[in-house]
């Protein structure tokens, strides 16, 4: 089942399942940018989007050799 709509547990962690998200999206999400409540001081947004757009390299590099389940 795939999710489009983020729902942290009480622990801060997301439920195991596939989430359907595009690269734009997760680099505008909490994931890179945190949350509003209550901000994490050590929050590192930028090595965040950094890890994404390495993230975004490989998955497209993994495309361009046939393999879409990633």
């Amino acid at each position: 089942m795939a999710k489009d709509r983020v729902t942290f547990n009480k622990h801060g962690l997301l439920p195991k399942c596939d989430y359907v998200y595009t690269f734009d999206k997760l680099r505008n999400s909490v994931f890179v940018n945190g949350s509003k409540k209550p901000s994490i001081p050590d929050w590192d947004s930028e090595w965040r989007a950094y890890l994404v757009n390495q993230a975004e390299i490989l998955v497209n590099q993994l495309w361009d050799i046939g393999i879409t389940e990633i």
